[in-house]
């Protein structure tokens, strides 16, 4: 999975609250970048195992992105092997929850 894409981030802070976007994929939410970086990861967790359980796509709406369908596979199987996805994700960034 080296050099494997990854969507770009963005912070944005309203109300003294965060929210840590993955573009094209989810968001996370929480009062520091780390509760909301948390909330990321279990919302790609929940897409990846999703994904897993579908049967086909609907011809009424636009094809998904494959790079996000291959992000969301490669999850799938870090989750399923016991790794954490935050590498993948975040790449190295030293990313840790406590």
């Amino acid at each position: 999975m080296a050099g494997a894409w990854t969507p770009p981030l963005h912070v944005t802070e309203s109300g003294g609250r965060c929210r840590l976007w993955m573009t094209g994929c989810a968001y996370g939410d929480g009062v520091t970048l780390q509760e909301a970086a948390d909330d990321l990861v279990r919302r790609i967790l929940d897409l990846a195992r999703r994904l897993s359980t579908v049967q086909g796509t609907s011809t009424d709406l636009p094809p998904p992105d494959p790079r996000v369908l291959s992000l969301l596979h490669d999850v799938g199987l870090l989750a399923a092997e016991g790794k954490d996805i935050r590498e993948r994700l975040f790449g190295a960034t030293g990313h840790r929850s406590a």
